[in-house]
C-alpha cells in the first residue's frame, strides 16, 4: 500500500494521498489552493485536518 506524502507547501501539514494531489511546477501539493497560493507562513490548504502535524 502506497504511503501518503505531505503536501509541498512549507506550511501545510496535510498528507496527499497517491493519486490524490494536485501537481504544480514539479511538487505535489494537497488542493489547488496550495498549489497556487501557499507562502512559507501561510496555510491555505481546505482540509479539516491542515492544522494537525503528523
Amino acid at each position: 500500500m502506497p504511503e501518503s506524502t505531505k503536501c509541498a507547501c512549507p506550511s501545510c501539514h496535510c498528507m496527499v494521498s497517491p493519486g490524490k494531489g494536485v501537481l504544480h511546477e514539479g511538487k505535489i501539493y494537497c488542493s489547488k489552493a496550495c498549489a497556487y497560493d501557499c507562502t512559507e507562513t501561510t496555510c491555505v490548504c481546505v482540509h479539516d485536518r491542515c492544522g494537525d502535524r503528523h
